[in-house]
C-alpha cells in the first residue's frame, strides 16, 4: 500500500479493491483523471502497472453505484490490454465486442508494446512503447480502423509520430 501512495504523491491517498486494482478517485471529470494518469504512468511502469483513467463503476464492481465518475486506476500490467477493454467495456459504446477492439491493437502491441492510460466505453488512448520509425507507422495505420480522433489537426500518423499515442473512439 505505501508503495501506490508513493506513485500517486500528493495527487491523494489511494485505496485497494477488487482484484489488487487500486484506484484514486471518484468525482474526477475524464480530463483530469487523464492528466493524472499521465503524471504517474513512468512511475506506475516501473512497479509493474499502467495507470488509467476511466469511469470506477465499470471497472470495478464492488465500488458504490455512485462511484461511476473517473478516477485513476493502477492495473497490473500482467493483466494485459484485452483485459483492459473488457472490464472498461471499451467499444460497447456501439457494440463492438472487446476482441474487435483488441483486434486493431494486437500486433501493435506485440511488435512496439503499449500501454493504456485512459479507456471508458467510447474510446482508449495508449502510448506507444518507443518512438515510432517508418516501417512502425505503416503498420500502425495497415492495422487500424478507428483513427478519426487523431484527425482533428494533423493526419493520423502525424499524430502518431508527434504523440506516440494511439486513441481510438467510437461514437
Amino acid at each position: 500500500m505505501d508503495e501506490m501512495v508513493n506513485i500517486f504523491g500528493s495527487f491523494a491517498s489511494c485505496s485497494i479493491y477488487t482484484d489488487s486494482y487500486f484506484l484514486k478517485g471518484p468525482l474526477l471529470d475524464g480530463q483530469n483523471a487523464e492528466e493524472i494518469s499521465r503524471a504517474v504512468a513512468i512511475d506506475a511502469s516501473s512497479k509493474g502497472f499502467y495507470s488509467i483513467a476511466g469511469p470506477l463503476g465499470e471497472f470495478c464492481s464492488d465500488v458504490p453505484d455512485s462511484w461511476h465518475d473517473y478516477g485513476v486506476l493502477l492495473v497490473p500490467i500482467e493483466v494485459g490490454i484485452l483485459e483492459v477493454i473488457k472490464r472498461f467495456k471499451v467499444g460497447s459504446h456501439i457494440g463492438l465486442p472487446p476482441e474487435e477492439v483488441y483486434q486493431e491493437l494486437e500486433e501493435i502491441e506485440r511488435e512496439i508494446g503499449l500501454a493504456p492510460f485512459f479507456a471508458d466505453q467510447a474510446g482508449i488512448k495508449l502510448t506507444l512503447s518507443r518512438v515510432p520509425d517508418y516501417s512502425d507507422v505503416s503498420m500502425i495505420m495497415r492495422n487500424l480502423i478507428s483513427i478519426e480522433a487523431m484527425e482533428d489537426e494533423m493526419s493520423a500518423k502525424d499524430y502518431i509520430v508527434k504523440n506516440r499515442v494511439i486513441h481510438l473512439w467510437w461514437d
